[in-house]
């Protein structure tokens, strides 16, 4: 198929951006010639897409010269409005997925389910809609690609090594942080605040554990990385098997509890509390294989795509 994929801004190593590259890498390894536009394209993350050989187009600056798509893929309601009354393309199946719950840009707008296919990243979201008025909606998670769960090794039983991935660090964890090296516990920060890198496989596994939220969580579970789930939303903490549905439900944003804890309990969680949860590595990973799949859930939404 010809597939035109739509995102509002491609410039960081952020949510919505990775998961369009992601999905674009999928896309193109099914065989499938992907065509990318948005309004803001620019580094870091054009890198990725150059590497691929995407093309990628910046209708501020130019038309997009192709018109006629077999699927649309779309995120953010402005551009996919701009790309079919002001770009006039077409397409024979449309996808509109909205990657939050809280941002007017992810709202969908309605086009009849049977013009097209709702998907959301969570149930959170897609039970926001729902109480919107859209009746047929598809979760279709926030994703791994299978490679990164060919990368899952049983971790250490002893954290020397902690990874946060966050664009927003809160306060109690930048506090964490200073006791943490206190206690001889080395902390590298991935996002605005600290390192500004693409988080690969090869980045994680140098570390004994991670904290984070929303789709850096996959990543680590799928990767045998234990992983530590809190952020400006407060958290549950440890993902646990316990706890793993419920968070995976409000895309591991915290927003399943709103539990915010001291810098100190932080720090005396993820010190005493990692040995226990190392135990449960296979589990997640086994878990997460079957439910964060990128190529496995890609698969069922253009099958229920092919439906309508």
């Amino acid at each position: 198929m010809k597939i035109l994929v739509l995102n509002h801004h491609l410039k960081k190593f952020a949510g919505s951006e990775l998961h369009t590259f992601e999905l674009c890498c999928a896309l193109k390894n099914k065989n499938h010639t992907v065509i990318i536009a948005t309004y803001s394209y620019d580094y870091p993350l054009a890198s990725l897409f150059e590497r691929e050989g995407f093309h990628v187009c910046n209708i501020l600056k130019s038309d997009i010269t192709e018109k006629n798509f077999d699927l649309v893929v779309g995120h953010h309601f402005p551009l996919v409005c701009d790309m079919f009354f002001a770009q006039k393309i077409t397409c024979k199946k449309l996808i509109l997925h909205s990657m939050s719950n809280f941002l007017v840009l992810e709202d969908f707008f309605y086009l009849g389910e049977k013009n097209c296919l709702y998907t959301t990243q969570s149930e959170e979201n897609k039970q926001k809609n729902f109480e919107e008025g859209f009746s047929d909606i598809v979760v279709f998670n926030n994703s791994v690609p299978k490679y990164f769960f060919d990368y899952f090794r049983e971790p250490e039983k002893q954290i020397n090594s902690i990874a946060i991935v966050s664009n927003h660090l809160c306060g109690e964890i930048k506090e964490a942080i200073k006791k943490l090296r206190k206690n001889n516990i080395s902390v590298s920060i991935y996002g605005w605040e600290g390192s500004v890198v693409h988080v690969t496989p090869e980045l994680l596994c140098q570390h004994d554990a991670v904290i984070t939220i929303g789709r850096s969580v996959q990543y680590a579970l799928a990767l045998g990385v234990p992983v530590y789930c809190y952020d400006h939303f407060g958290g549950p903490g440890w993902i646990m098997p316990e706890n793993i549905k419920t968070a995976g439900d409000f895309n591991f944003s915290g927003r399943c509890c709103y539990h915010k804890k001291s810098a100190e309990t932080i720090v005396n969680e993820l010190r005493f509390e990692y040995a226990s949860v190392c135990q449960h590595a296979k589990y997640l990973h086994d878990f997460s294989k079957e439910k964060y799949c990128l190529e496995k859930n890609l698969d069922c939404i253009l099958e229920k795509t092919e439906a309508k």
